[in-house]
């Protein structure tokens, strides 16, 4: 599929698994915005999103983001001003086309869960800013041009269990 989506209502949105389902946003804008609480978005590959726009962008709570492949983005799945969402075996990679490209990205975003994904050949592989008392467990944030995780302005994350090697500055 060529386009971008907008999913503003609560929905479950399965595909088919990230080898079948493509979503191209074809250098305009993100891929997909979740606009709307309570959505749950499982089995895409999402790719093409335009400078400093996202694959997947959310801007609501308590969505669920599973099993998604995020590849060629600027960011591969963005939290902003969201909480509770829960973000797991996703795989965010090759995000770095642009100067600064990241697999997993919060603004602002609190009380979110990342389990089980992998964020490999971005910039930084999970960069939260101005996000607190998120859980990151059992993520693979390596081979990373500058930061495997990188917290800035961020309090009381747990960050457990992950793997963080091979970045290019720090785990």
């Amino acid at each position: 599929y060529f386009e971008n989506v907008d999913v503003d209502k609560s929905l479950t949105i399965i595909g088919n698994g990230s080898q079948d389902t493509i979503i191209d946003g074809e250098r305009s804008g993100s891929v997909i915005i979740i606009s709307s609480d309570n959505v749950e978005l499982r089995g895409f590959m999402i790719t093409g999103s335009s400078y400093q726009e996202a694959g997947i962008f959310i801007q609501s709570d308590r969505n669920r983001i599973l099993q998604n492949y995020c590849l060629e983005n600027y960011y591969g799945i963005y939290l902003d001003e969201c909480d509770d969402n829960i973000v797991t075996d996703n795989t965010c990679y090759y995000n770095e086309d642009h100067p600064a490209n990241y697999g997993i990205y919060l603004d602002s975003s609190n009380q979110n869960t990342f389990t089980n994904n992998t964020c490999l050949f971005n910039t930084d592989g999970v960069y939260l800013t101005r996000s607190n008392h998120n859980i990151l467990r059992g993520n693979n944030c390596s081979n990373n041009s500058i930061y495997g995780i990188y917290a800035l302005y961020s309090d009381e994350n747990t960050i457990t269990n992950n793997t963080c090697g091979s970045n290019g500055v720090y785990g």
